[in-house]
């Protein structure tokens, strides 16, 4: 559940299971943060701070381009999104490994 007060809810869901992320990432040595969403996995891109993170998150259409979900294909090891940018037409895929019952 959304414990910022300063988030706004999921511009693709609507929802509140928000969370801030922070990551290294690989040949780097500072983390990145983004706000992502914990129902649908929409997220509003990665920056240096947590208030910039926060900043990309609550921006909405009418301030800026958008990536828009097309369709989330479910798969037996991974999760495939696709998504479209509003402005451009752009057409870009992400994956992620599935969580594994052990």
């Amino acid at each position: 559940m959304n414990q910022n007060p300063k988030l706004k809810p999921c511009p693709f869901c609507g929802s509140n299971k928000l969370e801030i992320f922070d990551e290294v990432l690989t040949g780097e040595t500072e983390p990145v943060y983004w706000v992502g969403c914990n129902a649908c996995g929409g997220d509003g891109g990665m920056t240096a701070d947590i208030a910039s993170a926060i900043r990309l998150w609550n921006r909405r259409a009418e301030d800026c381009q958008v990536n828009v979900f097309d369709r989330v294909e479910y798969h037996e090891n991974c999760t495939v999104q696709i998504l479209t940018n509003t402005v451009t037409g752009d057409v870009s895929v992400g994956w992620w490994e599935n969580e594994v019952d052990k």
